[in-house]
């Protein structure tokens, strides 16, 4: 299987900065969407970045500002159609990943504003979560970064077998 093509993708998202999401509270959104199915290795015209309306946290909620995100070889066989071990990343969908993030706003009762968390944000300068596959990070234990590291989902497993 080819790996990513990290050029590529960098070059897509070029424009793309992790602001700071308080800027943009109420306002607008960034995120890379599947936009093709690629054959072969993946290119930049395999994505589009848009620009969307923030979301607003609903009951239950939470809306979380990306910081650290992880890419991971097992995002290219997502990209396609086809059965595996994880659902494929549908196009026009934002491209799922792990983040490292803070809650920026929250009605949520297990998570408080300003906690760093690390989920499933996807390709995107935040995103709103439910809860569903997150799990708080504690700083003074490790660099938070490690969440998506060392000490997360890609090495989660490793010496449990």
């Amino acid at each position: 299987m080819p790996f990513l093509n990290l050029r590529s993708i960098a070059k897509a998202a070029t424009e793309w900065p992790v602001n700071d999401v308080r800027k943009y509270h109420d306002r607008v959104m960034k995120r890379i969407v599947l936009a093709a199915r690629p054959k072969g290795v993946p290119t930049a015209e395999n994505f589009r970045l848009e620009v969307i309306p923030m979301p607003t946290p609903g009951p239950g909620q939470c809306l979380a500002k990306t910081i650290w995100l992880s890419l991971d070889p097992y995002m290219r066989g997502r990209m396609n159609d086809a059965k595996s071990y994880a659902k494929p990343n549908e196009v026009g969908e934002t491209m799922e990943a792990e983040c490292v993030a803070e809650i920026m706003a929250s009605n949520h009762e297990g998570y408080a504003v300003c906690e760093i968390v690390v989920g499933p944000i996807g390709w995107a300068d935040c995103g709103i979560s439910d809860g569903t596959g997150m799990r708080k990070v504690d700083p003074s234990i490790a660099p938070i970064s490690t969440a998506v590291g060392i000490l997360g989902m890609p090495d989660s497993r490793r010496g449990s077998g």
